[in-house]
């Protein structure tokens, strides 16, 4: 008959009781137990009376019983999520022949477990039957196919067991391996097996050889397990050398889905993010493990968490199986240890990644944790109560792990001072520039006795081989009097100028809601300039600041850049958001809501690809990756150098050109600049320093032609192997030479004398004007083709352009003043005494009223145009004309004048 546990006794819990309480077994076995097995409990307890309480178990004959504690149970509330406790049965149980559990439960007055105790009761279950052990299993011994250094999936272990009966009976056993025969009274049956190694054992560098046997007699039969953990490496690939990932500016806008990589299930928690990049591309996600039937029921420690990595081969596409990297053990107080918080640091040199996390036993910040030194005069990592700094490191990007305490080496001259310190998780940083290129950093804080939390920072020069600790952050530089800092998980980032910048979250008191930052000068052994950033509101979180540009020389614009993932509403871990730092951190003028809903803790690294990669907490126990770029946190990035947009370009074959110039922004000082460009006219010619375009052309086109140009500006390599590099293009119209290219002169044959022709201009009539009400006809300027003249004409300094389809005709505005100006071509002179420059002021469309409703027209000579010859008086009107006349010169300049109806056409004759 199966033992079963009903509530307790009822003299212990009379109907008048306060407190209603049971136990439960939450593993019965068919069989009944015996000596050495675990039995799982239950413990539900019901508030009886009429206000809210709090209540606990303060003694008991089980274990894990004081994780069964309650700040707040209303009136008639049952509470049924204590699920921690067990037994495991001993000698003395089996001599007895059962096991009755028993757990003394107290009421406080009100709620909060400071409130005074006011009633205390026990709760006792009922006796659970043991039975004598049929038999015992031994420990699995792996005969052959250990050791090895390179495993394959397929290969084999044998292994053995024994089985050795316990019973005066004759029993039959069945387990694999185990010879087909009946086990007799104190004898030992021999059972051997083999066992393949498969994808999983080598995804997790270990294979798990078991044994379970079935053992049974007339009356009953039990199960007997036995494991036993082999090692199974392979020949990874060794880490190399490789520079450290940069942002790339020019990838477009992208966030992609969020990808859950774990979450809780009814046995663990999952919490606590980290990432890297490995020097073979890989990307590492590292997270906590947290076991529910752990000391603190799957939270912090000393919950007896296990670190374990999922690794994506395609730039975070898709994730891998889980593998541990850190395995913890859920055991009694005495015999737990577990690993939480993981953090990454990349030692970019050499390829070697390592892994900083809390390493506990039976304390974690919660209960009490300290630090004592050993006889030796080193810090005891062995105390009970020690929190560890714990460090794994990997030279095959993350394949296998070797794992080690530097406790002593950061907190041997502190322990007097200290209860708790822990590693910051997520990641911390290897120095790219000088000085102190190479230093490896990450991030911790340390509990103080007085109450305060204060950061510090553990660093190696010498690639990880060894470990020291700088001096603690100050306590109150740069605090209000009276107030002090309190430092929590705090990153550090290098800026422009080779110094660090530590970010830290604010766990309470001056400053809660915002953002602690420092700087330091000797690579983080000093921190100085403490103060609080408004700019960064945080909802006391765990974040992470990264560079984005990690090996951007000093100083350069890309250098500056900086990139911060958090949360902002105080006590709300929800809305993940992304900000963007253009100088150093100073300011952060971009902010970019990246989820929608819990985020958690966050963190960040560039990958590969130029992409960025984050983790997060999407709900609170789960870890989640999403990837974005650049332009998906800003469209416009402005230490990025981009050229303006260039209008096209209007001119004529044979004529100098204005100057074009090439407008840009997001040019870095630091760099030098080189323009160059692509299907400029011939004759015209790019400065390569300052991108002018100028020259004269010289391409003997008969028709317009269209150019298509194409500037590039290229700036000096900043040390990102990122080009910085824009381009714009444009079109070069290009008019004919109005003038006819001069015939070709046969080289003479004595004296090479010049032969120079003069040359006077000479214009044509100008039509009549049309549409007189409206002054829809512009003023003009025809220029008819001279031989051996060319034409400049421009209004307030500025080329005009030439009528579509009539590059001999210029239009310009009413009110302004046209110049025209003549030059004689290669090969011709200008005649002597003759004006070489021209301009006329068109009169404003007010004067001409052309906008007003038009007067009766005044009739001219036959109702005709009025010709207004230059020995003609000067009409009083607004056009003004200077220059004076030469022979064989006529330039028209027209405008119509609307005054009475009557069109005036003003018209230069010959002399």
């Amino acid at each position: 008959m199966t033992p079963t546990l009903a509530s307790a006794a009822p003299e212990a819990t009379p109907k008048s009781a306060p407190v209603e309480s049971s136990f439960r077994v939450l593993n019965s076995k068919a069989d009944g137990f015996e000596e050495g097995d675990k039995i799982e409990f239950q413990i539900t307890l019901k508030n009886d009376t009429d206000k809210a309480r709090a209540f606990a178990f303060t003694k008991a004959n089980i274990e894990n019983y004081e994780r069964c504690k309650w700040q707040r149970v209303e009136p008639k509330q049952t509470k049924e999520d204590c699920n921690f406790p067990y037994h495991v049965i001993t000698p003395e149980d089996a001599a007895t022949g059962e096991f009755t559990p028993r757990a003394t439960w107290i009421m406080r007055t009100t709620v909060g477990h400071g409130s005074e105790i006011e009633k205390t009761g026990e709760v006792i279950g009922q006796p659970i039957r043991i039975s004598n052990r049929l038999a015992a299993l031994s420990p699995i011994t792996i005969t052959t196919g250990k050791d090895k250094t390179d495993y394959k999936v397929g290969d084999t272990f044998d292994y053995e067991y024994t089985v050795t009966s316990q019973s005066k009976e004759t029993l039959k056993v069945d387990g694999l391996g185990c010879p087909n025969t009946a086990l007799e009274p104190n004898k030992t049956m021999t059972c051997s097996a083999k066992y393949k190694v498969t994808t999983e054992d080598l995804n997790r560098g270990k294979a798990n050889v078991s044994a379970k046997v079935t053992v049974s007699n007339k009356e009953r039969s039990t199960v007997l397990t036995k494991s036993e953990t082999v090692n199974v490496p392979q020949a990874w690939p060794k880490a190399t050398a490789f520079k450290a990932p940069n942002a790339d500016p020019r990838l477009d806008a992208r966030l992609t889905k969020l990808q859950i990589l774990d979450k809780d299930t009814s046995a663990y928690n999952i919490r606590i993010p980290a990432i890297a990049v490995a020097s073979n591309g890989d990307i590492l996600a590292s997270y906590d493990l947290r076991p529910k039937a752990g000391a603190t029921a799957g939270m912090d420690s000393p919950n007896e968490n296990s670190i374990v990595q999922r690794r994506s081969t395609d730039g975070g596409k898709t994730w891998g199986p889980l593998t541990p990297l850190a395995e913890g053990k859920v055991a009694r107080e005495g015999e737990r240890f577990g690993w939480s918080d993981p953090s990454y640091v990349v030692d970019h040199t050499t390829g070697e990644i390592f892994n900083f996390h809390v390493g506990s036993l039976d304390a974690g910040l919660p209960n009490n944790p300290s630090y004592q030194l050993g006889k030796d005069g080193k810090v005891d990592v062995a105390h009970r109560r020690t929190m560890n700094f714990a460090l794994a490191s990997s030279t095959d990007n993350g394949r296998t792990w070797t794992s080690r305490l530097i406790t002593d080496d950061i907190l041997r001259d502190h322990t007097d001072k200290i209860t708790g310190c822990f590693a910051t998780s997520g990641a911390g940083i290897q120095k790219m520039h000088d000085p102190f290129k190479g230093r490896l950093l990450q991030q911790a804080a340390c509990n103080f006795k007085s109450g305060s939390f204060r950061a510090i920072t553990i660093y190696s020069d010498d690639h990880g081989k060894t470990w020291k600790g700088g001096k603690f952050a100050p306590a109150t530089e740069g605090a209000p009097a009276g107030q002090r800092w309190n430092y929590d998980e705090n990153k550090i980032v290098e800026l422009s100028d080779g110094r660090l910048m530590l970010n830290s979250r604010i766990s309470k008191e001056y400053g809660e809601g915002k953002r602690i930052v420092a700087t330091s000068s000797d690579g983080g052994v000093t921190w100085s300039d403490v103060h609080v950033d408004d700019n960064l509101p945080d909802s006391r979180n765990n974040a992470q600041i990264i560079r984005a540009f990690p090996s951007a020389d000093n100083g350069t614009l890309r250098a500056k850049v900086l990139l911060f993932s958090n949360t902002e509403k105080l006590g709300h871990r929800h809305d993940g958001k992304v900000k963007m730092s253009y100088d150093d951190g100073k300011s952060w003028p971009v902010s970019k809501q990246i989820r929608t809903g819990h985020t958690g803790y966050t963190t960040m690294a560039v990958q590969p690809d130029g992409s960025i990669g984050l983790l997060m907490e999407p709900t609170w126990y789960s870890v989640g990756y999403v990837n974005f770029t650049l332009k998906e946190i800003s469209k416009d990035l402005p230490f990025e150098v981009a050229l303006k947009n260039v209008n096209d370009v209007v001119a004529t074959d044979g004529t100098p050109i204005a100057p074009i110039k090439m407008d840009s922004t997001g040019n870095d000082p630091a760099l030098a600049d080189t323009y160059s460009a692509e299907g400029l006219p011939a004759g015209l010619t790019v400065n390569a320093k300052t991108g002018q375009i100028e020259g004269t052309p010289a391409v003997g086109n008969k028709d317009v032609k269209s150019f298509d140009v194409k500037v590039t500006l290229t700036e000096a390599e900043d040390g990102t192997g990122i080009p910085r590099v824009s381009s714009q293009t444009f079109k070069i119209k290009l008019a004919p030479n109005p003038t006819p290219a001069p015939e070709p002169k046969p080289e003479p044959t004595s004296k090479p004398t010049p032969k120079v022709e003069f040359v006077s201009p000479s214009a044509p009539v100008f039509p009549g004007g049309s549409d007189p009400v409206t002054c829809k006809v512009k003023p003009f300027v025809k220029i008819v083709a001279t031989k051996g003249v060319t034409y400049s004409v421009t209004v307030d300094g500025k080329d005009l352009e030439w009528v579509k389809d009539n590059p001999s005709r210029f239009e310009y505005e009413y009110g302004k003043t046209v110049v025209v100006k003549a030059k004689a071509v290669e090969g011709f002179e200008l005649a002597k005494d003759v004006t070489a420059e021209w301009s006329w002021t068109a009169p404003t469309r007010e004067a001409l009223k052309c906008d007003s409703t038009p007067a009766p027209k005044p009739q001219g000579p036959k109702g005709g145009a009025l010709i207004i010859d230059q020995g003609s008086p000067t009409p009083q009107t607004g056009l003004v004309h200077t220059g004076a006349t030469v022979a064989g010169l006529s330039i028209v300049a027209a405008v119509l004048l609307i005054a009475g109806g009557a069109v005036a056409i003003i018209r230069r004759r010959q002399n």
